[in-house]
């Protein structure tokens, strides 16, 4: 395999991946939950609770299909062409789906942990999403990958469009 593919992506290449991901999943759950307001038929703050667990399912089961679809087959995100950015498995090879989902169900382990953290202690726990971003800066990788045993790598210019 050529090692162009197998090199780590740079740490501040994958922090800006993140960002634009960011900025393009805020989107997406503002148009996500636009349409699904409008389909009941009230804001979300008129909604009783167990019709907003269900936008809240939707939006997860959604963005959740995006990413997964994304992952695999070769593709890849906006944020990861743009930053020139490929997920492979330890040998270098395509996504199964079975990672995928692996990778993305893992992904919401600290944003999870610090949700429920921060019910018992309040703002302070905001520190483990902090903690969660660290991790990733200082090891070279990210939990869920760590999980899904995947790899963020450099890949310029390889598409074929």
């Amino acid at each position: 395999m050529d090692q162009v593919l197998l090199t780590p992506a740079p740490k501040l290449r994958r922090m800006g991946a993140y960002v634009h991901e960011a900025f393009f999943l805020t989107a997406f759950i503002f148009i996500v939950s636009l349409i699904f307001s409008k389909i009941i038929g009230s804001g979300i703050e008129a909604m009783p609770p167990m019709t907003r667990y269900a936008m809240q399912a939707l939006l997860f089961l959604s963005i959740g299909t995006y990413f997964i679809y994304q992952w695999t087959s070769g593709r890849r995100t906006l944020a990861y062409k743009t930053w020139q950015l490929r997920l492979r498995n330890a040998k270098g090879e395509q996504l199964s789906r079975q990672q995928a989902i692996i990778r993305y169900v893992a992904s919401w382990i600290g944003p999870m942990l610090a949700f429920f953290c921060y019910q018992f202690f309040g703002k302070t726990a905001l520190f483990l999403l902090f903690l969660n971003v660290s991790f990733a800066w200082f090891s070279g990788r990210n939990l869920h990958d760590r999980v899904a045993n995947t790899h963020i790598i450099f890949e310029p210019n390889t598409d074929k469009q």
